[in-house]
Parts: structure tokens; sequence; C-alpha cells
């Protein structure tokens, strides 16, 4: 092995970078699933808005999220393609990402549909939906 922890012993360690962020799932009645991102003076820009780097994270992994769900078990993907359009400053939180259910789905690539990644009432549209590759 070249040294380097695997995912789980990070996860299990308490080291992983979500484990450092304030990022959960929650309920939710108008999406497949939703997560939420506290905003705090750690994660916000000089002009106090979330890094634009944590909201493309949000809007990803609660899709990846949403995708998985459909998925049997020991599955993995990986993102394939993530175009998000910044709208405004999300400058106070949390910050909410809603997934919703494939709208294309093929052999080894899934993709979101338009506009259903929504942050912070629509501060940020991710306007095609991130694809994701399933991973070998």
């Amino acid at each position: 092995m070249n040294g380097r922890r695997t995912h789980q012993e990070v996860i299990e360690a308490g080291d992983h970078l979500f484990q450092q962020l304030e990022l959960h799932a929650v309920a939710t009645t108008t999406a497949d699933y939703a997560m939420e991102l506290a905003v705090d003076e750690r994660i916000t820009n000089p002009r106090g808005g979330l890094q634009g780097g944590l909201i493309a994270t949000l809007v990803d992994v609660a899709a990846g999220r949403t995708l998985m769900a459909d998925l049997p078990e020991g599955s993995r993907l990986s993102t394939a393609d993530l175009s998000v359009h910044y709208l405004r400053s999300i400058a106070s939180g949390p910050a909410r990402a809603d997934g919703a259910r494939p709208a294309a789905d093929g052999d080894r690539a899934r993709a979101t549909g338009p506009n259903e990644q929504i942050t912070d009432n629509a501060a940020v549209r991710s306007t095609d939906g991130p694809h994701y590759q399933e991973a070998p």
C-alpha cells in the first residue's frame, strides 16, 4: 500500500472534509432528497457569501446521493459534468440543495433533470443537472 488511508479509514477517524462541514440530509416534501449546509464565517468569501466551490459541492452531493438511492448496494458514482450558474450570494444559511430522480438513465451514465438543483431560494441553478458516470 502507498501509505494513504482508505476512504473508510478517513471516515471512521472523523477526518473527512464533509465531516468538518455542517452538511447533512434534511427532510423534504418538495424533492426526492435534500441537503443543507450551515453558513458561517469559516466558509464564506471576503464579501460574506458562501464560497462558490462549496455551493457546487452541495449541489453535486445532493444530486449524487439522490441517484445512489436507486443503485444496488456497493455501486459508486463519479461526477462526469456539472454546470452551476450563480445568481446571487448566499450570505446566511443554511444553504439547501434539492435533488430529483434521474431524468436520463443509461447503462453506465445517469443525469438529473434540468433546473432540479436549487440552492437557497434559487441563488444557484444547475441548468442541465449534474451528469454522473458509474465508477468501475
